[in-house]
């Protein structure tokens, strides 16, 4: 075990080791052993320890990993926090702000209260790189003990990375506390919980049509997992095979896949932080920095937005990415006023056959400029844009929204009759 890992679990009060396991008053339960050819125990197939929890003993694992694991994208800690990750979450930050990388491997996909996790990985940065701990649930009737390590564990950090954390592992965890009659681990004054699956999507959905943590490996990071990798929906039967069998051989594969998962994570929050703090500075697909332009428009960054949509949009984009990232672009003026900037977007993407924008180009001649002959002519665009879109594509919402246009362009003609 890392020697600074175990100056600190023992700082927490923790024990380690089989010497410091103390008898417990109630009756101990006890792993069946398996008198076959298959049986082969967890402490023969990774290197652990036993923790003492006043719940009985929980197996944890620690491994310590070096800044240099991967070279281009070093294990540390990062120096800052981009203002967008804070306003994201919601967080001031502080002195104090310590990150805790969870992630866990269940007995089952789909949650529910018959679902409960198995082996709960921990990341952690130090001085020297990244110190991952591993509690593993040798039988479901170590699921108190394993809890009960969780929450030591978990002490002095305050800032939770997972992915997909909110939807799967938070709650799973809370719920087999409240299960076992302990208190909510993961609660918001407790936490600041960032999870990275959420802005994996506002960053990557227009780029990538997949957005798994191992699609952020290959695609993002250009970091490959080894053939002892194992899917991730072979896990929870690998899990059962083992308390059926004994043999704790193949889940040197679970422990991987769990590793890995927690390093990536590390790494692509930190890789993201990067890119949020200073996008043009790095050689980013123009896709993505649109994107990026889009959460610093959400989060009322209109100045940084304008810098990245402009980038974005004079480096090229596909035309379908180019008409949506003009539209938000020209959004900004249109609030700010500068119709001139908003006007000059509008009819780059009307010349890509942007129905939406044809209909802004209407609505400025109409009551910004007072052309009523212009107006006319954009609305019959966007008339012409939309029965064209509807015919090829079949899109009957699109055909809908023709009706608003059509009494738009009645109302117009109404008016230069009436001059």
């Amino acid at each position: 075990m890392d020697e600074s890992l175990q100056d600190k679990l023992k700082a927490l009060g923790l024990q380690l080791g089989p010497s410091a396991i103390t008898p417990l008053d109630r009756p101990q339960k006890t792993l069946p052993t398996r008198e076959n050819n298959h049986y082969f125990p967890v402490e023969k197939v990774v290197s652990g320890e036993e923790m003492e929890t006043g719940y009985g003993t929980a197996f944890i694992l620690t491994e310590h990993y070096p800044v240099d694991l991967y070279k281009d994208h070093p294990l540390l800690a990062p120096l800052c926090l981009s203002d967008v990750f804070y306003d994201w979450v919601g967080h001031l930050p502080t002195e104090q702000d310590n990150y805790l990388f969870l992630d866990t491997e269940t007995s089952g996909l789909s949650g529910g209260t018959g679902t409960f996790p198995f082996l709960i990985g921990l990341g952690v940065f130090d001085k020297d790189g990244f110190s991952l701990t591993q509690i593993f649930m040798r039988h479901p009737q170590e699921e108190q003990a394993v809890l009960a390590a969780l929450s030591k564990l978990i002490s002095g950090f305050n800032i939770l990375v997972t992915y997909n954390g909110k939807s799967f592992d938070v709650p799973l965890i809370n719920t087999r506390h409240k299960l076992h009659g302990f208190s909510t681990l993961f609660d918001r004054d407790s936490f600041t919980h960032i999870d990275m699956l959420p802005m994996a999507r506002k960053i990557w959905k227009s780029r990538l049509p997949s957005r798994t943590l191992g699609d952020m490996e290959r695609n993002i990071l250009d970091i490959y997992r080894t053939e002892e990798e194992v899917p991730g929906w072979m896990i929870p039967d690998m899990y059962f095979d083992y308390l059926s069998t004994g043999d704790a051989r193949p889940l040197s594969r679970v422990f991987y896949h769990n590793a890995i998962d927690i390093i990536s994570l590390a790494l692509l929050f930190n890789y993201t932080n990067k890119i949020l703090l200073n996008p043009l500075s790095h050689n980013l697909d123009n896709i993505d920095l649109a994107s990026i332009a889009r959460i610093y428009e959400s989060q009322n960054k209109l100045s940084h937005a304008i810098e990245f949509y402009q980038a974005a949009i004079s480096q090229g984009l596909p035309v379908e990415i180019f008409i949506q990232t003009a539209l938000r672009f020209a959004h900004i003026y249109k609030q700010q006023k500068d119709w001139d900037q908003a006007v000059s977007l509008w009819k780059k993407a009307a010349g890509e056959k942007s129905i939406d924008a044809a209909i802004e180009l209407a609505k400025y001649y109409e009551h910004i400029v007072i052309d009523i002959p212009l107006a006319i002519d954009w609305a019959e665009k966007a008339g012409l844009y939309t029965t064209n879109q509807a015919n090829k594509n079949g899109i009957w919402s699109v055909r809908l929204s023709n009706d608003e246009n059509e009494k738009r362009l009645a109302r117009l003609r109404r008016k230069i009759k009436d001059s």
